[in-house]
């Protein structure tokens, strides 16, 4: 177990070690401290620290790694830092991957590596750099190394040198390894393929993959169809969906979009049959105002309402925006001042089209001024003081007119809590004022009046 405080005693007799042996990760591993703090000891007493291999233990360091085939377990069997066996693989150009697959009974091919497929099942990768740097890995969707992966690494290969994204062309090694003549019919496939709207490329990418032997994404990334994928609205918000979903499983805190401002924004009118009057209308944060317009027709209404409805729009948006910050970030700060800015726009386009006649005005004036529902984040003490206060100065039944049910909703829009988040502070509070006389069964009091 790593200890957490080096004594006066532990730093001599670590001193002594590294003297004996300039290694920082053997003397970390024997005295049970961290390889950082070994080297921050060096640092400071100025202890030169052995960071080449001698010639011996160079070739220790590469009989183990045939043997063990795992970089961390031979460097832990030497006592020396894995980055330092790593340093000797590659220098050496031994291909520990490779090996441990060939030790498996599964020749691995130049230029691809094994994974997961669909079922758990192992499958041929393409592994290559392009012209940008970036490593290139599209599945090839078979594990046959003799027939059908190099086939289908010749057609990645030939797209990639098309579009000028294959270092040095038809020259890089790759190539000569895998090239050759392409049939002419999956040619105009894929040209045909590029040259289709999203939309109906969309439609035949499935069974283009098919027929290719490729998944869809790769198909995508062949036909140059891969940032039309990425701009589909659909498409984006699911990734945007998985991605928020991802960083909460990871421990990060996201925002969860329950607030109004992510609702639909609809047209804002009410339009009843020929010789009735037309009413705006519209829900803001639970709160419904209805108007009437001095309109003739609905055209007059659509025009009247227009600005109103564009200026709902750029609210969802700039919440959209918000929502993929990080919860405390400078981005989610800015991000979230924009959030109020249209929310302060949206305010003044109602009252130019006389929202202000509505019944409920004043309550959606204070909703316009809150940032979404989940920025200011559940107030579990305030809702268990609430109902303290509650219980205290009702301390036979709930007050007059509101159940525990009605008082258990109200608790979730004040503090911003869920319905099990709202009956807990309301538990909590019994315990705490020792009243449990409300009834959840019995019907509410009538008030005074």
């Amino acid at each position: 177990m790593t200890k957490h405080a080096m004594t006066s005693a532990d730093r001599t007799k670590i001193i002594e070690a590294l003297k004996n042996n300039p290694n920082a990760a053997a003397v970390a591993r024997r005295f049970g401290f961290g390889e950082t703090t070994i080297q921050a000891l060096c640092k400071k007493e100025g202890i030169g620290l052995q960071h080449l291999l001698t010639k011996a233990e160079r070739t220790e360091v590469i009989e183990l790694l045939k043997t063990n085939l795992n970089a961390l377990a031979t460097a832990k069997q030497l006592g020396v830092n894995h980055k330092t066996v790593l340093a000797v693989a590659k220098k050496e150009r031994i291909d520990i991957k490779a090996m441990r697959q060939a030790a498996k009974g599964r020749k691995t091919p130049p230029f691809t590596q094994w994974a997961r497929g669909p079922g758990g099942e192992l499958v041929l990768q393409c592994a290559v750099y392009l012209s940008d740097g970036s490593r290139f890995c599209p599945s090839l969707n078979t594990a046959d190394t003799e027939a059908e992966g190099p086939q289908r690494m010749r057609l990645i290969l030939w797209c990639a040198n098309a579009y000028g994204r294959l270092p040095k062309g038809k020259n890089h090694p790759a190539w000569r390894l895998y090239g050759g003549p392409i049939p002419q019919s999956t040619k105009r496939l894929l040209t045909r393929l590029a040259g289709l709207p999203w939309a109906e490329y969309e439609l035949q990418r499935t069974a283009a993959a098919q027929r290719l032997g490729y998944h869809a994404s790769t198909i995508d990334w062949l036909t140059n169809q891969d940032k039309a994928r990425q701009a589909d609205p659909v498409r984006r918000a699911l990734a945007r969906k998985n991605a928020r979903s991802r960083a909460r499983k990871v421990g990060k805190r996201m925002p969860i979009s329950r607030s109004w401002q992510f609702g639909a924004v609809g047209g804002m009118l009410a339009v009843h049959s020929d010789g009735y009057h037309i009413y705006a209308q519209l829900t803001i944060a639970g709160f419904t105002l209805r108007w009437r317009l001095a309109v003739q027709n609905r055209a007059e209404a659509e025009a009247l309402v227009k600005p109103a409805v564009d200026a709902r729009a750029r609210v969802r948006e700039a919440a959209r925006d918000w929502r993929e910050c990080l919860v405390g970030s400078p981005e989610a700060t800015t991000a979230l001042a924009a959030v109020l800015g249209e929310q302060r726009r949206f305010r003044d386009a109602l009252l130019a089209v006389g929202a202000k006649r509505s019944k409920g005005w004043a309550e959606v004036v204070k909703a316009l001024k809150e940032p979404p529902f989940d920025e200011a984040g559940p107030d579990r003490e305030g809702c268990t003081r609430w109902f303290v206060e509650l219980l205290q100065k009702n301390p036979e039944r709930p007050p007059p007119g509101r159940t525990v049910e009605m008082l258990l909703e109200e608790a979730g829009a004040l503090f911003r809590v869920s319905g099990r988040g709202a009956r807990r502070c309301y538990e909590f509070a019994q315990e705490k004022t020792g009243n449990r006389n409300w009834s959840t069964t019995r019907r509410p009091r009538k008030s005074a009046s």
